[in-house]
C-alpha cells in the first residue's frame, strides 16, 4: 500500500523520498492517453507535480488542492488508480529510489536475529552482521537477507546480502527494474551505513564490498585447496586453518592462469601472502616462492616451456590484438597482407574474402561468441605446438613471454616465422633483456606491386616488403608483455 511519512504537494515540506513515491504514482496513472506525471522521478518539489496532483484531484472529484496528505481522498485515490503490480509503492528515504515492496521485505529483526544466532564468523562479526540488517532495517523499513556466508581467500568474514521482497523502480522511466537490480543510489545508501557499523568498517580484515548491483560482497570466493594445488607449489601438507587453505588455493590459481604475469595479480598475490604470514610463517614463505625467486626474470618465474600453457590473460591478450569478436567474414576491405578471418582472429584462408571461395561457405550466416571461443581454444592451441617446435625443450620462459610468442606464432602462422630469427636466438640464449626489441623486426608484409622498366617500357611485377602500422603497434605490445609482463 502507498504510504507517505509527510505530506507532498503545494506548501507542504514532504521529503525527497515521499516527493518521489508520488512521482512514480502518478507517472503509473494515465490520464487518457497520458500519464499524469511524465517527468523524470527526481524527489523535487516543482510547480509542474502541483499541477498533476490538482489534474489527478479534478479527474477523481477531490478538491484540487495540488497536495497529498498522508491520509485522505488523494492518497486513497492513488491506491485505488494505480496497477495491481504497483500498489506497494514506497520510497528510500534519504534518496530518490522508488520500490515496490512486498509484506515480506519488512521483517528486518527476525533476519537480525536469525543472522547473529547462524552466522559463521567469531562473535564479534556475527553481531556486526545482525547490526548491519538492523541498521537498514530502521532506517530503510526493508530487509537484508543473507544470502550466503563465507570466508574469503585474503582472510576477510564476508556475506552476501539482497533485499527481500523487493523490486525497484528506473528513476526515468518509472517502470519496474528486473529483479534483483538496484538503482546506484540504493547501493549508495546502504553502503553509507554498512560504513557506520564498526565491525564491518571500511580497511579492516571485515570488509563488506559492493561487488555488483545485485549483492554486497566480497572481492574473492574462499575454495580449499586441492592436492593438485600442493603439488603445483611444491608444498606436502594441507593446512588445518580453512582460511589458510583458500589461500593456497588462490595462489595455485593465479600460478596456473598466468595472473602472476599482471601487476594487479602481483599486488593479489602479495596482499594473500601477507594474510597467510601471521598464521603460518613457513608457508607464508612457501607461497612467496610460487611468485618468482632465482629461477626469474623481472619478477617471473622462469619454467620450463614444455610446462608452460596459454592462461586466460594470454588468451585475453589475443583477443585484443585480433581487434575482438567478429561474427562476420572480414579482411579489412581487402588491405595488403590481410587475410579472410572470422571470430577472434581465426583464418579462414590467404588473401582477402571473395564470397566464392569454398572456405568460406560453413562461416557465410556467421558464428556466435562460444563457437569464435572454441575456435580461438583451437588455434591458440596450435600457436603453442608452433611456439614448442621452435623453441627447443629445455628453453626457460616466464608466463609473459610464452604468452607473447603464441600471440606472435597466432599471428603469423609457422610457415612464416624463422627458427634462426635474432628473437628466437636470444630467447634460447637467455638474452631476454636483447631479444625483446626483436618483436619490433616482424612488423612487415610481402606484397607485389607494379613496376614500369624504363628502357622496355614493359610493366613486370615485383615482391617487396612494407610495414604495415597495425602489425608495428602489435608487435611492440608484445614486445612490452615478453619484457614487462604488461598484457
Amino acid at each position: 500500500m502507498v504510504a507517505l511519512s509527510k505530506s507532498v504537494g503545494r506548501t507542504a515540506m514532504g521529503p525527497a523520498h515521499d516527493v518521489a513515491v508520488v512521482q512514480a504514482a502518478l507517472a503509473n496513472i494515465k490520464a487518457g492517453m497520458k500519464p499524469y506525471w511524465s517527468r523524470p522521478i527526481d524527489g523535487r518539489k516543482t510547480r509542474e507535480l502541483e499541477e498533476a496532483i490538482a489534474c489527478f484531484q479534478a479527474a477523481n472529484k477531490i478538491t484540487p488542492n495540488g497536495k497529498v496528505e498522508t491520509f485522505g481522498p488523494t492518497i486513497n485515490a492513488l491506491r485505488r488508480a494505480l496497477p495491481a503490480n504497483m500498489r506497494g509503492l514506497r520510497g528510500l528515504p534519504g534518496t530518490t529510489a522508488v520500490c515496490v515492496a512486498t509484506a515480506g521485505a519488512q521483517d528486518a529483526g527476525r533476519e537480525a536475529r536469525e543472522a547473529k544466532a547462524r552466522a559463521p564468523f567469531p562473535n564479534k562479526e556475527a553481531a556486526g552482521l545482525a547490526t548491519i540488517i538492523a541498521t537498514v532495517g530502521t532506517a530503510f523499513g526493508l530487509c537484508l537477507e543473507r544470502q550466503r556466508e563465507f570466508v574469503t581467500p585474503d582472510g576477510r568474514f564476508a556475506v552476501d546480502l539482497d533485499f527481500t521482497g523487493v523490486r525497484w523502480l528506473d528513476n526515468r522511466s518509472a517502470r519496474l527494474l528486473p529483479p534483483g537490480r538496484e538503482p546506484r543510489t540504493v547501493i549508495n545508501a546502504v553502503c553509507a551505513l554498512i560504513n557506520k557499523v564498526p565491525e564491518w568498517e571500511v580497511g579492516s580484515p571485515n570488509d563488506l564490498i559492493l561487488k555488483s548491483k545485485r549483492q554486497i560482497a566480497a572481492l574473492k570466493g574462499a575454495v580449499q585447496a586441492s592436492t593438485a594445488d600442493l603439488k603445483a607449489l611444491g608444498l606436502n601438507q594441507m593446512p588445518r586453518n580453512p582460511v589458510l587453505g583458500a589461500i593456497v588455493a588462490a595462489c595455485a590459481r593465479m600460478r596456473n592462469s598466468g595472473a602472476l604475469a599482471t601487476p594487479q595479480g602481483r599486488q593479489d598475490h602479495a596482499l594473500l601472502i601477507e594474510a597467510a604470514t601471521g598464521a603460518d610463517a613457513a608457508l607464508a614463505r612457501a607461497l612467496k616462492g610460487s611468485g618468482g625467486g632465482a629461477d626469474s626474470f623481472n619478477g617471473f618465474r622462469l619454467r620450463k616451456i614444455g610446462t608452460l600453457m596459454t592462461g586466460a590473460a594470454g588468451k585475453d591478450f589475443v583477443k585484443r590484438q585480433e581487434g575482438g569478436f567478429r561474427p562476420r567474414l572480414y579482411d579489412l576491405d581487402g588491405a595488403p597482407g590481410l587475410n579472410c578471418t572470422i571470430g577472434y582472429g581465426h583464418l579462414v584462408h590467404r588473401g582477402p574474402c571473395t564470397g566464392t571461395d569454398p572456405a568460406e561457405a560453413p562461416f557465410s550466416g556467421g558464428i556466435t561468441q562460444s563457437e569464435a571461443e572454441a575456435l580461438l581454444d583451437r588455434d591458440v592451441a596450435v600457436a603453442e605446438g608452433d611456439v614448442k617446435n621452435i623453441l627447443d625443450a629445455n628453453v626457460l620462459l616466464t608466463q609473459p613471454m610464452f604468452d607473447a610468442f603464441v600471440s606472435l606464432l597466432f599471428n603469423l602462422g609457422r610457415s612464416k616465422a624463422d627458427r634462426d630469427w635474432e628473437l628466437f636466438e636470444k630467447t634460447r640464449a637467455g638474452d631476454y633483456a636483447g631479444a625483446a626489441p626483436e618483436f619490433l623486426n616482424i612488423d612487415k608484409v610481402t606484397v607485389e606491386t607494379k613496376v614500369l622498366d624504363p628502357l622496355s617500357g614493359e610493366v613486370g611485377m615485383v615482391k617487396k616488403k612494407i610495414a604495415v602500422r597495425g602489425l608495428t603497434e602489435r608487435r611492440k605490445r608484445e614486445s612490452r608483455l615478453y619484457l614487462n609482463g604488461t598484457y
